[in-house]
């Protein structure tokens, strides 16, 4: 799966449909503003050090990464190990990780921990 590919599947099973013209235009600088702007209720998403803990929790292997940002060149990854855990990526920059069934992600940003601007945890109901 490429970046671009990716990007648009992660908006088809995360953001919610209903979505307002200006509200899809604040996903094209980052697609992690769905959280930051409330797009998604509050209360369904975790933030910081919650975030990391249920990430932590969830079973990564066969989960799928991917970057946002296109200055970074590496492309979708298919994570083949469990020791993926939240305190080896809150560094990298843009960082997406879905569930190999899509039914939770994990962003880290380039504000985690700043301003409750990430790291973010979202789960399906």
């Amino acid at each position: 799966m490429t970046r671009k590919g990716f990007i648009k599947a992660w908006i088809e099973h995360f953001a919610p449909s209903n979505l307002t013209r200006k509200q899809r235009k604040f996903l094209k600088s980052y697609i992690w503003h769905l959280f930051s702007f409330e797009m998604i209720p509050k209360e369904n998403f975790l933030v910081g050090e919650e975030a990391c803990k249920a990430y932590d929790q969830e079973d990564k292997i066969g989960a799928i990464a991917s970057f946002e940002s296109c200055f970074d060149k590496r492309e979708t990854e298919i994570l083949k190990e469990e020791y993926y855990l939240a305190k080896e990526v809150v560094d990298f920059q843009e960082l997406y990780i879905v569930a190999k069934d899509w039914t939770w992600t994990f962003i880290s940003t380039h504000e985690n921990f700043f301003y409750g601007l990430g790291p973010y945890f979202f789960k399906l109901k």
